[in-house]
């Protein structure tokens, strides 16, 4: 019964992670990443800051299609880890809600790919342009 127990406690906490790590600003995925490194289960010395401001049901649960062809758009990211003291970091935001996060960070910029003809759009000009079609 334990081992059961500890089994649903895994997969509900990866099933967190995988739900939260969907988060626009990505705080509750840190969080989750977090919990499950102190556990033993992954090992990530980089912490994540997504960037973008699209709502996750709007990206993950909603049919997006390509403005060329239309054919599917798939959710992409790009990552770039920038350290906090370095040149670059002028250029990102390194704050979280209560406190704010001290060398290398991994930057990941989400994105639309269309899976026909490789078309990329960005979050907000995909909204943008499904916006002015209604």
């Amino acid at each position: 019964m334990k081992k059961l127990g500890f089994v649903l406690f895994i997969a509900i906490s990866i099933a967190l992670l995988v739900l939260c790590s969907y988060s626009c600003d990505g705080r509750y995925a840190d969080y989750f990443e977090r919990k499950i490194e102190d556990m033993g289960l992954i090992n990530r010395s980089t912490p994540i800051k997504y960037v973008y401001s699209a709502n996750p049901f709007y990206v993950h649960l909603k049919r997006h299609y390509c403005p060329r062809c239309n054919g599917v758009m798939k959710a992409k990211y790009n990552s770039t880890i920038v350290n906090s003291n370095s040149p670059e970091a002028e250029f990102y935001d390194f704050s979280l809600p209560d406190s704010r996060l001290i060398g290398d960070v991994e930057f990941r910029v989400g994105f639309f790919v269309c899976e026909d003809c490789d078309y990329e759009i960005s979050f907000d000009e995909m909204k943008r342009l499904e916006a002015d079609k209604q």
